[in-house]
């Protein structure tokens, strides 16, 4: 950014209409926390005014600018793709005309973003069209950017083209232009864009069944940041590593990833966070057989998050705390469990489940009554294979047959 003091001759024939672009730019540029769509048009109508009074004096490079501002606004805050896209492109062209390629550059990027945002859309048969474009627009942008010394923007560039390739299920071109854009950004010193570059690499990484290279890429998160810099970005790595690594069964390894992560929770002031973390560490703590510390972790982060918002994570903790005190022959807590968790259900593939536990929880401490267990089983069932559960309704079937028989 560039200020610099003018001062216009009152004589001179330009100076009025000098002064009234700078004012109807800066009008438009002013900063607002109102999010309705009337003062988006009118910041847009103001652009696009200035970009006309810049017209009028010659000044193409402020024209454009304007002109771009107009697009952006357009795609970002009024939500219109198709217009983002057209008007992207007509600065493009006007841009290249003038030789202006800073310009030409930001509006392929932006052309880029809509053709992304529209090709998940639904309009499915237009998907492939749009992802080769967002292809070659991304790579024009790219080379366009190395041209230019904008490591930043080249490495962006080639994030948002392994995006896309992401967003199509090809992997290995994802994260081929995943490789590319980080050896960028880090050469730039840009670590913000880098980690947002590693942290979508280990997702695809993951995707691929690479975990080895999925933990590395969030490592390399971790050796970037501190605590005092950023603990919510370095919280976000820990548990996603920690995730992962619940999700392959290498649960010790997955407890020490997520303890420091929620460590670190308690300064990044984030309740999704602190749900997400604390949870996954009480699983992990429960499929090592560590009964105890599960329940007080689970508990404890329990206390930490509203129900609104974290349904999904207080079903499953809730299931889990059940079944712990099942283990532990606590009949009230486990009745006290459950009841809590009925209050969750919001599909038929949870109330299967819930079914399923339920029973095994009646046989536990009823034993001549199985005649109820055995109708929650038929129950469970039933609601597994209508859902699209059919391992859970095997285990219902084997329960039925195996107690059945006692």
């Amino acid at each position: 950014i560039v200020l610099e003091l003018v001062q216009l001759p009152q004589d001179s024939r330009t100076s009025a209409l000098q002064a009234e672009a700078f004012r109807l730019m800066s009008r438009a540029a002013e900063s607002t926390s109102a999010s309705d769509s009337s003062t988006w048009a009118m910041k847009t109508y103001t652009f696009d005014r200035a970009a006309g009074a810049f017209e009028q004096l010659g000044w193409e490079e402020l024209r454009l600018w304007n002109e771009y501002f107009v697009a952006h606004l357009v795609y970002y805050q009024m939500n219109d793709r198709l217009s983002g896209i057209e008007l992207a492109r007509q600065v493009q062209a006007s841009a290249r005309k003038a030789g202006v390629e800073v310009i030409e550059m930001v509006a392929l990027q932006l052309e880029g973003a809509a053709l992304l945002a529209n090709s998940d859309g639904s309009q499915a048969e237009l998907s492939a069209q749009d992802f080769n474009e967002a292809h070659r627009v991304f790579k024009l942008a790219a080379e366009l950017a190395e041209d230019l010394g904008f490591q930043s923007e080249q490495a962006l560039a080639l994030f948002s083209d392994g995006t896309a390739w992401e967003r199509q299920e090809n992997y290995t071109r994802a994260l081929e232009q995943y490789r590319l854009a980080l050896g960028v950004a880090i050469e730039g010193g840009d670590t913000e864009l880098a980690n947002r570059i590693r942290n979508d690499a280990a997702f695809a990484y993951e995707t691929q069944g690479s975990i080895a290279g999925a933990i590395e890429m969030l490592d390399q998160i971790g050796d970037q940041l501190s605590e005092k810099e950023a603990a919510r970005e370095l919280a976000q790595s820990l548990y996603e590593k920690g995730r992962i690594l619940n999700r392959h069964y290498r649960y010790r390894e997955a407890t020490d990833s997520l303890s420091e992560a929620l460590a670190l929770t308690e300064s990044a002031d984030s309740e999704d966070l602190v749900a997400q973390t604390g949870f996954a560490l009480g699983s992990a703590y429960y499929q090592m057989g560590l009964m105890n510390k599960a329940a007080i972790t689970l508990r404890e982060s329990m206390a930490r998050v509203p129900a609104s918002g974290h349904e999904k994570e207080l079903w499953d903790a809730l299931g889990m705390l059940a079944a712990i005190h099942r283990s532990q022959r606590d009949v009230d807590a486990m009745k006290s469990a459950r009841q809590e968790q009925e209050a969750f259900v919001v599909n038929d593939r949870q109330r299967a489940k819930l079914l399923f536990e339920s029973a095994l929880d009646l046989i536990a401490f009823s034993g001549p009554e199985f005649a109820a267990a055995g109708s929650m089983l038929r129950k469970s069932r039933e609601l597994s294979l209508s859902s699209g559960s059919p391992l859970l309704a095997h285990r219902a079937l084997m329960t039925l047959c195996s107690e059945g028989t006692r």
